[in-house]
């Protein structure tokens, strides 16, 4: 019988299903439960979870056979808009672009206003900087885009990004 601490709870089981309907994509992963459900699995070596969480990330840039190029693409698209300024990021496909004076230009309050404003008046869906934590003081206004797209799509949403802040700036 399997104790308490083991059994996996609702959200466990989601993650379950979603892997087991992911049909010939499953068999490219790791076999180890322990690479997809590092967080949940009991008896997990906490030791290792950077290592787990490396080669997750590594295979799902593979498999969406992510690199430079897109990534160079979006900070240089970024850094063309006023009032917008990115760093290269280190990991992951996410750009992390400061828009304090993009929402200056545009009258938002701060990045959740300005984030709410792309996605009703330029539809443009983007996270603010508050929903991956509390701001950090003085490092003023984000928001997260990813990557994980075609360059198509990448030019398209920073052109409309673009023509937004052109439009709306004061």
């Amino acid at each position: 019988m399997t104790s308490p601490e083991a059994r996996p709870d609702s959200r466990h089981q989601e993650l379950i299903a979603y892997y087991e309907q992911a049909g010939p994509d499953s068999a490219a992963w790791s076999s180890a439960l322990s690479m997809h459900f590092g967080y949940y699995r009991f008896g997990f070596n906490p030791f290792r979870r950077e290592r787990m969480l490396d080669e997750m990330n590594r295979q799902v840039i593979e498999r969406l056979q992510l690199n430079a190029d897109r990534r160079d693409l979006i900070v240089r698209l970024l850094n063309a808009v006023p009032g917008i300024t990115c760093k290269v990021p280190g990991g992951a496909f996410y750009a992390w672009p400061n828009v304090t004076e993009a929402c200056r230009r545009v009258n938002a309050a701060d990045s959740e206003a300005f984030r709410k404003r792309l996605l009703h008046e330029a539809g443009i869906a983007v996270l603010a900087d508050i929903h991956f934590g509390r701001r950090v003081p003085g490092d003023g206004q984000h928001i997260r885009f990813s990557y994980a797209a075609s360059t198509q799509a990448i030019e398209e949403g920073i052109g409309r990004l673009d023509a937004f802040v052109r439009k709306h700036g004061v």
